[in-house]
């Protein structure tokens, strides 16, 4: 199935279970609105069990593909095979956004898919409130656009706030190249963040691996970290950093590791890595 040239969105979806999406097309360009975030595959609250395979998502005024729950269980959704980017050089925002609020469990995977041409994030992920975020994401290939196309501000994002809790697997992706050619983003690579600043409950943890990725950035007189982990606010990141290999870093750090001086803590066990 083939979608183009949408007015608002490709594919919408709103409090749905169980959907899988395969060797489907949207293309052109959809949507007319970014206050009403419009986009090509759109969906809130996807529960139960979905998915999106051997698929291609492009074209979005906004972001390209995303999920957003506030409320309910997500047991999986996983995004493999896909294509994934060229969305607006005006107002295009994320390729894949998954992100879960209030008291929303999600679980999720994007595996062996390749993301170029998306104009902020390449892959974008958050957790807030008191929510769960559960993120695998394995093997894939991020690289700037080409020709007219977006080059792309940075690549993997992985962020919580207030009390959220994400667990997160980040490993064997290539970033800014595909293994043969230079295709380097405008910013970081690969990036964990955490900006609480509440006091009250259980302050935000981020824990998990990033492990075996390839990091290719812009070099010299470009911003951009290879690989940062920074917890800005209150609360908790954990990761245990190994196998990777960065290279081409400009003004910044190939690996950043930083608390600011809030009452959060940074904890990275890094080994091999190769700069």
């Amino acid at each position: 199935m083939q979608i183009n040239d949408c007015q608002n969105f490709g594919i919408r979806g709103a409090n749905v279970t169980s959907v899988t999406m395969t060797n489907i097309v949207v293309n052109g360009v959809n949507g007319t609105s970014t206050p009403n975030r419009e986009g090509s595959v759109i969906f809130d609250n996807a529960l139960g069990t979905c998915a999106l395979v051997n698929s291609t998502v492009r074209g979005s005024i906004e972001d390209n593909f995303r999920v957003e729950n506030d409320t309910g269980i997500l047991t999986s959704f996983t995004v493999l095979n896909c294509i994934i980017g060229n969305n607006s050089t005006v107002s295009g925002n994320i390729g894949v956004r998954l992100a879960s609020k209030l008291s929303a469990v999600m679980t999720a995977t994007v595996r062996n898919c390749t993301l170029q041409g998306n104009r902020t994030d390449s892959i974008n992920c958050d957790a807030g409130d008191t929510s769960t975020l559960t993120m695998s994401i394995l093997t894939n290939t991020i690289i700037a656009g080409v020709g007219g196309d977006n080059q792309g501000n940075l690549g993997i994002n992985v962020t919580a706030a207030l009390n959220g809790r994400v667990n997160f697997n980040m490993d064997g992706n290539k970033v800014g190249t595909d293994g043969v050619t230079s295709q380097p983003l405008l910013n970081t690579g690969i990036n964990v963040f955490n900006g609480t600043l509440v006091t009250s409950g259980t302050p935000a943890l981020l824990t998990g691996t990033v492990r075996g990725n390839t990091v290719l950035n812009a070099g010299a007189g470009q911003s951009g970290f290879g690989i940062r982990v920074f917890n800005q606010g209150y609360g908790t990141i954990a990761a245990n950093i190994s196998g990777n290999t960065i290279s081409n870093v400009g003004l910044d750090y190939g690996l950043l590791v930083e608390a600011s001086s809030n009452s959060g803590t940074a904890n990275a066990l890094a080994q091999t890595l190769s700069v």
